[in-house]
């Protein structure tokens, strides 16, 4: 199981240096990732900063 921090959830929101690199990983068959219910509001708060109108997606 591997912990995804709100930079992590927003690398798969806005695409940044290493989103892609990050999709790849979590599309391989053993990845399991888990995250904190202060991560949605963090990774909210950070997408509205730089892309609000992506903030339905988060």
């Amino acid at each position: 199981m591997h912990y995804l921090d709100s930079s992590a959830l927003v690398k798969l929101i806005v695409e940044e240096s290493e989103s892609f690199a990050l999709y790849a990983w979590l599309k391989q068959e053993n990845v399991r990732a888990v995250s904190s219910d202060l991560a949605r509001t963090e990774t909210i708060r950070a997408v509205r900063r730089c892309r609000s109108a992506l903030v339905v997606e988060a």
